[in-house]
C-alpha cells in the first residue's frame, strides 16, 4: 500500500500542536490518498512525543559527517 511520509522538525513548543493538531490532518489526508500507513522521520525525542499518538519507533538513521 502507499505510504506517506513526513520528517518532524522543531522544539518542544512544537510538540503539542504537531501532535494534538497537525498529525491528525496530515493522517486524514495520507487517508484520503490512499496510504495505509504514515512514517514519521525526526530525532530519538520525537518517537517518545509521537508515541502518546500511537506511533511506534521502527527504526534509527545514523550520519556521519566527512
Amino acid at each position: 500500500g502507499k505510504t506517506a511520509e513526513c520528517v518532524l522538525a522543531g522544539g518542544q513548543s512544537v510538540v503539542p500542536v504537531l501532535t494534538e493538531e497537525i498529525m491528525p490532518k496530515v493522517e486524514a489526508w495520507a487517508r484520503s490518498q490512499g496510504a495505509t500507513e504514515v512514517v514519521a522521520r525526526g530525532r530519538r525525542g520525537w518517537a517518545r512525543s509521537m508515541k502518546r499518538s500511537g506511533y511506534d519507533e521502527i527504526a534509527v538513521t545514523m550520519r556521519k559527517g566527512l
